[in-house]
């Protein structure tokens, strides 16, 4: 018998997979001080104890006292409760907190107020107070109940991989667990006994699963650590092979990302257990690049982890979730309740007209536009409902193009040093920025608009105007005087991306795509290999970013190699839409698993759940062609 261990502490998860990050605000000492102000008189009232910021500072007197206790199921004191407290008319805002009585008092200008009690994990009945100020208010009381989930870690007790390239081969003895897509694939499968895990209840509560983790150890990294999917118990690790493994089918209910050597692994799973029993899963990837995990035999085997609690029906409350909020028609999505208190029945209102009375539905939208999504739920005692809104958009049909080569496009002598917008619905071209008139001839390998500023970045040092040389590793930002009328006329140039500074100084490491969002997204002409501990190492196929407010590099948004056919690609040009979407351009011929195009095409990475799905955009109007390949794109949304 293989050792498990269930009900590790509680407080050692949430510090391993969160970390405690405790803001302190301090405000100094001016260094020449005025001479000290005479003391005031004692004023008749108390000082106001707990003024909160931001907020102005009410001229009315703090006449009166609002005050009362947080107790919990059990009638024991709550403490550490905060409480934001707003005036509903002045929008005052003050706070204080339960002490280790779990009583509260704060003194307050007369009113009217909304006092809300928040704890991390907690659920309050009343969620708030309404009261109007003056006489005091005593008595304001809170009840409080930890919904926070418990954790029960349960290790493997069968595990192996299976080889496409030897079907009848069994590893269930090895040390590794390898992951891989390639010719022949390589799944890895892990089985995990749950016992001890449901709890018994009392009248009035209930006791329920949640999600979980899968914590494995790495071994050997790779850019796709693989998505998680339950399967069947009906194998064993002595006999398991290619032929015989459990059929691997449906969406992954987890994925590991990225995975560096010699760490743990986790991957977010979605509803892991329902109870106790045996549990299988297998882990399989996208990425030619395998990933080697350590199996129960290697020393450092797989970890499941359940996520559990016992529930109060009196503290019913309905929360939303889903596996994406925004996407174009037709966009379906998953819907997943994540409700408290023992729910038994549920309607969901899609906002289109539909409806569902399942806990998780799918539901696609037809038509673009915004959705507002609620759902209520029931436990056999009282309702409570939750709202939430999805976007759903119409496909891009203008159009931000840099050519790549001069070319006579839509009547317009163009060059490459140009930016041209295109309109799809008219089939017709527009000068945006003449890249003669500004006096910046060379090749524009990267563009982008930041509201009405247009960034760019040129394939060679160029000369610019008011501000300098840029070099292939920068961005700049030309702001037009004029933003309305094209093409774009006089303007300044700054400085938005300085590459050199942050690293980037080799021939790979130039830049040839760009975007902007809340960081500066980019990729290289070839292999990058970034200022890091430990080195972040991209290729021409990747999308990274800059994060400048931390001056920190990120491998997000996308590692090319788990798309497939993507990994001998480089991408060229790239636009971010606000939905998560990537538009992107690749140089030369490509084929990604039957999306095939040239330079000529524009690929749509769709945002799924972790990762993208390609396709291609239909960019062109029928019958229009496009005489030169696209060196750099921005989509108008």
């Amino acid at each position: 018998m293989k050792p498990r261990i269930v009900g590790l502490c509680l407080l050692a998860l949430m510090l391993l997979l969160v970390g405690i990050m405790p803001a302190v605000m301090a405000q100094g000492e001016p260094s020449n001080p005025p001479p000290p102000t005479p003391a005031l008189p004692a004023p008749a009232a108390t000082p106001r104890p707990h003024q909160g910021q931001p907020g102005l500072v009410p001229s009315s007197p703090n006449d009166f006292t609002v005050s009362g206790k947080v107790t919990d199921v059990f009638n024991q004191p709550v403490t550490d409760v905060w409480f934001d407290v707003y005036n509903t008319s002045t929008w005052d805002y003050y706070t204080t907190s339960t002490n280790a009585s779990g009583n509260y008092s704060l003194s307050l200008p007369a009113g009217d107020y909304d006092i809300d009690p928040y704890k991390s994990g907690w659920l309050f009945k009343p969620e708030m107070i309404h009261v109007t100020v003056g006489p005091n208010k005593p008595n304001k009381n809170f009840q409080a109940v930890d919904a926070n989930w418990q954790v029960a870690w349960y290790n493997a007790i069968e595990d192996g991989y299976t080889n496409e390239g030897s079907k009848t081969a069994n590893y269930g003895s090895a040390s590794i667990l390898r992951v891989k897509n390639a010719a022949a694939d390589m799944n890895a499968y892990v089985k995990f006994d749950v016992y001890d895990l449901v709890q018994e209840t009392e009248p009035g509560t209930c006791f329920a699963t949640g999600d979980g983790w899968l914590m494995t150890y790495v071994k050997e990294p790779g850019p796709d650590g693989g998505g998680v999917y339950p399967v069947g118990n009906n194998w064993n690790e002595t006999t398991l092979n290619w032929n015989n493994a459990p059929a691997i089918t449906g969406d992954p209910i987890g994925q590991f990302g990225a995975e560096t050597d010699e760490s743990n692994a986790w991957a977010r799973l979605s509803k892991p257990a329902t109870g106790d029993g045996v549990y299988s899963f297998a882990i399989r990837n996208n990425s030619s690049d395998s990933v080697d995990y350590s199996s129960w035999e290697g020393g450092d085997y797989p970890w499941l982890v359940v996520d559990y609690r016992v529930e109060y029906k009196d503290f019913l409350s309905a929360n939303i979730s889903y596996d994406d909020w925004a996407g174009l028609a037709p966009f379906t999505v998953q819907f997943l309740d994540r409700s408290y208190g023992c729910a038994t029945s549920w309607h969901w209102d899609f906002g289109d007209g539909a409806t569902s009375t399942q806990p998780n539905p799918s539901h696609t939208y037809s038509s673009p536009g915004y959705y507002g999504v609620s759902l209520t739920v029931s436990n056999g005692t009282s309702s409570v409902n939750a709202g939430d809104g999805i976007y759903v958009v119409e496909p891009v049909t203008q159009f931000f193009i840099s050519p790549a080569t001069n070319a006579t496009i839509g009547g317009i002598a163009a060059q490459a040093a140009d930016v041209l917008l295109y309109d799809r619905p008219s089939n017709t071209w527009t000068m945006v920025y003449d890249g003669s008139a500004h006096n910046t001839l060379k090749n524009i390998s990267a563009v982008d608009f930041d509201g009405t500023d247009l960034l760019l970045t040129f394939s060679a040092n160029q000369a610019i105007p008011g501000l300098g040389t840029a070099t292939p590793y920068d961005v700049v930002r030309f702001t037009p005087d004029d933003p309305y009328t094209y093409p774009l006329g006089s303007g300044s140039f700054s400085w938005q991306f300085q590459g050199r500074p942050k690293g980037l100084t080799t021939a790979g490491e130039k830049i040839d795509a760009y975007a902007y969002s809340w960081a500066e997204l980019l990729s290289t002409s070839g292999a990058a290999s970034l200022p890091t501990d430990p080195i972040i190492k991209r290729a021409d196929e990747d999308l990274f970013s800059w994060y400048a407010w931390d001056n920190s590099w990120l491998t997000w948004p996308l590692d090319g190699s788990t798309i497939t056919g993507l990994a001998a690609e480089d991408i060229n040009g790239v636009a971010y839409d606000w939905t998560d979407d990537l538009y992107i351009t690749i140089l030369g011929t490509f084929n990604l698993g039957g999306i095939s195009g040239d330079g000529k095409s524009i690929v749509l990475l769709e945002a799924t759940g972790g990762g993208y799905t390609p396709s291609l955009v239909p960019w062109l109007a029928p019958g229009a062609t496009f005489p030169s390949t696209i060196d750099a794109i921005e989509v108008v949304r």
